[in-house]
């Protein structure tokens, strides 16, 4: 008699071993299960009866794996999976002179097709439905500013949140080693940081923020370089990264921005406090220039899929997976 084990057992023995791996390349939690189920529908299933292998979200079979992963991490890990959210970002911007932080979505989620289904929003601007300014952190008395002055603020803040977004999306599609894909994990928290130390305006913090912008595009150049398959240089000059990166097959990026870059060792000197604050506003400038050119080194690498402006996937909700995993939860080990 042929044995069977359920698809529970078969995809929690396969997601004991890849769990691990997901760990040591440092993907956030709330990235593992859907990474998971995709890598367990390309090498583990070999044929699908009533549906396809291409394009699995949103078919049946794939419910029912995605239902039986999501319950493992939620057994294995709890509320944890829910308490590291990369869904949205950071950004800074002037307004006389000071530098005044905003907060905004990268992820948004909306209805779907179907009752039994959402979608997820990967949008590269600021949408229709959204107002610059309700993304500002601090409560701003707007109308003591003029008229020019309120337009060139929302003209900023919808700047920051579009190339932000961009960026996002190059990172998260991008098809890269494991290597490469640690270096882009690490990206957007390192521009998080860097707006948290211009906002913070003091001069030592400012002066901090050099550093973490120079390592932030950094790590954006070596992302494009690992996609190119070419291993980065040891160095944290963004100059001469960024010559690598042409001979590797990059569209030059403004010469007279890079020059804004500290070299590799006054980098250092600002990570430490050896050199002064360059100013707000100077840095400010720097942190859309870092921005600018990470979203042009990455824009440029290879992507798993390409999406749409508001580009979005859709999922079936819990209770339809649940019911997807209903009617397929035993597999015949000689199917």
């Amino acid at each position: 008699m042929a044995k069977t084990h359920t698809l529970r057992s078969i995809v929690g023995e396969f997601l004991k071993d890849f769990d691990p791996l997901l760990a040591e390349g440092q993907v956030p939690l709330n990235r593992r299960e859907l990474r998971a189920a995709m890598v367990f529908a390309e090498e583990v299933v070999e044929n699908v009866r009533g549906g396809t292998k291409s394009n699995p979200i949103g078919q049946p079979w794939f419910d029912s794996i995605y239902f039986e992963v999501v319950r493992w991490y939620a057994r294995r890990y709890g509320d944890a999976m829910h308490r590291n959210p990369d869904g949205a970002s950071k950004g800074v911007v002037l307004l006389g002179g000071a530098p005044l932080s905003l907060s905004f979505p990268l992820t948004i989620f909306g209805p779907g097709s179907e009752p039994t289904s959402r979608r997820i929003h990967f949008p590269n601007r600021l949408r229709d439905d959204e107002t610059a300014l309700t993304f500002l952190d601090s409560n701003v008395p707007l109308r003591r500013f003029t008229k020019k002055e309120r337009a060139k603020l929302k003209e900023d803040i919808s700047s920051v949140i579009q190339d932000t977004r961009e960026l996002n999306r190059a990172l998260r599609f991008a098809i890269l080693s494991d290597e490469g894909q640690q270096l882009a994990n690490r990206a957007m928290w390192t521009i998080a940081h860097a707006v948290e130390s211009i906002a913070a305006g003091t001069p030592d913090r400012l002066a901090l923020a050099v550093w973490e912008l120079n390592f932030f595009a950094e790590l954006c150049l070596k992302v494009f370089l690992h996609g190119q398959g070419v291993r980065p240089p040891k160095t944290h000059d963004v100059g001469s990264l960024h010559a690598r990166a042409v001979e590797a097959g990059l569209t030059p990026f403004d010469s007279a921005a890079l020059m804004l870059f500290p070299s590799d060792r006054e980098a250092i000197r600002f990570r430490y406090g050896e050199d002064s604050s360059p100013g707000a506003a100077n840095v400010t400038v720097l942190y859309r220039t870092a921005l600018a050119l990470a979203l042009h080194a990455t824009s440029q690498c290879k992507r798993k899929f390409l999406l749409e402006p508001d580009g979005w996937i859709e999922v079936r909700t819990i209770g339809a997976l649940a019911r997807g995993a209903a009617r397929s939860n035993r597999w015949n080990a000689d199917d």
